[in-house]
């Protein structure tokens, strides 16, 4: 398996995670907060952590897949209640009705700080609907700077990985096909007290293959002579970014050409645009120039978050265009734009419309 990284956070910014990066998933009303340099929560109690999942911009605008990773360096491992922990969450949805505690969902892994150590009590699990299951628990070793990650697969299996290695043991072979985790979701950070605590947070999908920049051919850095389908950028032919002799697929921007966007002499696929309804208020009043904080686009077919467009604004007439290499024509997609602050101000409603 490899890894696709698309967002990273190093907690430089003192303060609550939050937009235009950051959703707090409210639970238990804790959050989860930077201090430092490093991560943490503001309270603890039993099985009610503080979750966050990542909402800001990816490297190359790649939407996460279902088949994503988390990881999460230990900054510190304190023994102060057996009930703190740090860790990382996968397939996290963004309920966002705040008058229903802890009605958000996600898988997480965490190590818990409840010995002096060297080995800690390491948990493996889900959160949904207010209710905590574990699916695999076991102590195992960890220190300060070691890297925790979490990866979802394509085939609903579950690993949690120590510096690169999979833990293993009691964590060999996890897999769960909730139906409530079955959407792509988004990764980020689970956190239980003020110890231990965390750092440099990643974040970006698994594949089954390489999915970095190509490389050779006769015009340089990158030509392909048969079919490709990428997920970076191609690099290379004479325009400087983009060669393809063949059917060429992408679901990021290519660069080269004139026009910066692929030298293919093949059939180039990708890239749509979505347009909207005049977007109203609850009085039925066009909401023209309208500045959105988030506008979600997620595919109806499957479910799948295809990207998460920050500070989207409406034309005169309130229609929403919305564009991304991620889109294909004629595939539906829900719309769901939330007001100025993420939480508050106008949410139009979720409706499909259509590709083009």
């Amino acid at each position: 398996m490899a890894r696709v990284q698309l967002a990273t956070e190093n907690f430089a910014t003192a303060g609550a995670l939050t937009t235009p990066n950051w959703q707090q998933l409210n639970l238990f009303w804790s959050t989860v907060t930077a201090s430092g340099g490093v991560v943490s929560a503001t309270s603890s109690n039993t099985n009610q952590q503080a979750a966050a999942r990542y909402i800001g911009s990816t490297a190359g605008s790649v939407a996460f897949t279902k088949a994503q990773y988390a990881a999460i360096t230990i900054a510190g491992l304190s023994f102060l209640s057996a009930d703190f922990s740090i860790g990382v969450i996968l397939a996290a949805t963004g309920d966002q009705d705040t008058s229903v505690q802890n009605t958000r969902d996600f898988y997480f892994a965490e190590v818990q700080a409840n010995s002096s150590g060297p080995t800690y009590t390491t948990r493996v699990g889900k959160f949904v609907n207010g209710t905590i299951t574990v699916l695999a628990t076991a102590s195992a070793t960890w220190a300060n700077s070691d890297v925790l990650s979490f990866e979802r697969t394509d085939g609903d299996q579950l690993i949690i990985y120590r510096n690169g290695t999979a833990v293993g043991g009691s964590f060999a072979s996890i897999t769960d096909t909730d139906a409530a985790l079955t959407g792509v979701g988004l990764p980020g950070i689970l956190s239980n007290g003020s110890a231990p605590t965390g750092d440099n947070w990643e974040a970006g999908n698994v594949t089954s293959s390489s999915t970095q920049n190509l490389a050779g051919g006769a015009t340089g850095q990158g030509s392909a002579g048969a079919a490709a389908v990428v997920t970076k950028p191609l690099a290379g032919g004479a325009s400087g970014q983009a060669s393809s002799t063949g059917t060429l697929a992408h679901t990021v921007p290519l660069g080269g050409s004139a026009t910066g966007q692929a030298g293919a002499a093949g059939t180039l696929l990708g890239g749509a645009t979505i347009t909207t309804a005049p977007m109203c208020n609850d009085e039925g009043q066009v909401l023209a120039n309208y500045a959105f904080a988030l506008v979600d686009v997620v595919r109806c077919s499957d479910g799948q978050l295809m990207n998460l467009f920050a500070a989207v604004s409406t034309n005169g007439s309130g229609v929403l265009s919305l564009s991304h290499a991620s889109l294909v024509s004629g595939t539906w997609y829900r719309v769901g734009p939330i007001g100025p602050n993420g939480s508050g101000g106008y949410w139009c409603g979720a409706r499909a419309y259509q590709a083009a």
